[in-house]
């Protein structure tokens, strides 16, 4: 029963699906610091069907199936203080499950397959903690480069509102190429903690800075320009007086210090026609000052 369109409906079918699932690596150890290693791994996910807005029909959802491939790099220089991670994924999917999405009745959802995908790039951590008498410092940078796409997605529904101008034919549009949904191609992120013990009262200051970056990502599915949510910066401080073995803490913070508001998900509603729609805002994009405590037994 379908509450929204008030249909009731009832339709049998079944179907089987069979796949060969695997994980080959190898790593080769170049020293007692530094490996490097690849692998090689097919998944899968089981197809199905999606009845549509009235229940009366069964279209065939096919198998997702995605394989990937990863080379990378382990190392540790430790007179340095340094540890130094890289990896590089491929991941080409074929008949990738995407949700859509009635342009004519947005309440209306439905699955189909998206003929490919590729997702491909390469992310790095790298970690310093230089030498200090007196204290504890480090540096903590990882990043992610990510360059993902529908190779073939021809028959894409169009975005509510989508004219012929805009590529909308026929109800569809050609999404070949086009970035996949809430897929950054760039993700930052630096942290930096300071630890200073206070002489021998058995207490040490700990403070802590954050910066983060994400570059522009489409937060719909069907590339609507209009739910691009723009590259932002984070930044979240802390700094706390707490026992040097770490059985209790209290600590001031204030997380997204520049207030930036940033949204993670959009939908088109019914509400306001085409050009409307429904954000979601985590609770981190407001600035929030505060103080928090923690005793551990």
């Amino acid at each position: 029963f379908d509450p929204v369109n008030n249909v009731t409906a009832n339709i049998a079918r079944s179907r089987s699906d069979e796949a060969l699932i695997f994980r080959l690596g190898a790593q080769y150890d170049v020293s007692d610091d530094t490996n490097i290693f690849a692998t090689l791994t097919r998944g899968f996910k089981g197809g199905g069907f999606d009845t549509g807005p009235t229940g009366n029909t069964a279209t065939d959802v096919l198998p997702e199936e995605p394989t990937s491939y990863e080379i990378g790099l382990r190392s540790v220089f430790r007179p340095a203080g340094i540890t130094l991670n890289v990896t590089g994924f491929w991941q080409d999917i074929a008949n990738l499950q995407v949700q859509g999405r009635d342009p004519n009745n947005t309440l209306n959802f439905f699955l189909l397959n998206a003929a490919t995908a590729r997702t491909r790039g390469v992310e790095w951590e790298i970690s310093w903690s230089p030498r200090l008498d007196n204290a504890e410092l480090s540096f903590d940078f990882q990043g992610a480069y990510t360059d993902a796409t529908f190779r073939q997605f021809p028959l894409a529904p169009c975005f509510r509102g989508q004219s012929a101008a805009q590529g909308c034919v026929g109800g569809v549009q050609n999404l070949s190429g086009a970035p996949l949904p809430l897929s950054e191609e760039w993700s930052l992120n630096l942290t930096t903690t300071l630890e200073v013990p206070l002489g021998s009262s058995g207490l040490q200051l700990t403070g802590v800075a954050f910066g983060g970056y994400k570059s522009d990502s489409n937060l719909g599915s069907v590339n609507d320009p209009n739910q691009v949510q723009e590259g932002y910066p984070l930044i979240h401080l802390s700094l706390g007086i707490g026992d040097i073995d770490e059985s209790w803490a209290v600590r001031a913070f204030v997380r997204n210090l520049t207030d930036q508001i940033y949204a993670t998900r959009s939908i088109s509603t019914i509400f306001g026609g085409p050009g409307g729609y429904a954000e979601y805002y985590p609770y981190d994009a407001q600035r929030v000052v505060g103080v928090s405590g923690e005793v551990r037994f």
